[in-house]
């Protein structure tokens, strides 16, 4: 099993960078979120609301944008078989083993994302029942 630093590195920088970068986007949100939903007596609600709403959207944008980079490592992937020529079928299954890479960190964001996102949505309805 490949360390988190080697599966960054094989899984293409620039596309692992900025999953990384959302992941740690959620979670900061997520923790201002509950901060704000249950650490407060009279929370801000638009506030919460503006959290909820970026959360949905980051994890809704993870497995989008680690599709596009198993598409850029694909297609890259099938220019070298192109210029190489006859190539093992082990290499072959290495080559799309990794480029999954991205698309499973996308999917993992996407479902933490998306229980934070209910729980704090949760909540919200919750406390906008209570002002109405």
């Amino acid at each position: 099993m490949s360390s988190f630093f080697e599966m960054h590195i094989m899984g293409g920088i620039q596309f692992m960078s900025v999953l990384f970068l959302i992941l740690l986007s959620v979670i900061i949100l997520s923790v201002l979120g509950f901060i704000q939903a249950y650490g407060k007596q009279n929370p801000n609600l638009p506030r919460l609301n503006n959290i909820v709403l970026a959360i949905r959207f980051l994890g809704g944008f993870a497995p989008v944008w680690g599709i596009l980079g198993q598409g850029v490592g694909m297609y890259e992937a099938c220019d070298a078989i192109q210029e190489m020529g006859d190539v093992s079928p082990a290499m072959l299954a290495g080559g799309f083993q990794v480029s999954m890479i991205t698309v499973l960190y996308g999917l993992i964001i996407f479902l933490v994302a998306r229980i934070f996102w209910y729980v704090l949505k949760s909540r919200l309805n919750t406390l906008s029942l209570k002002n109405s």
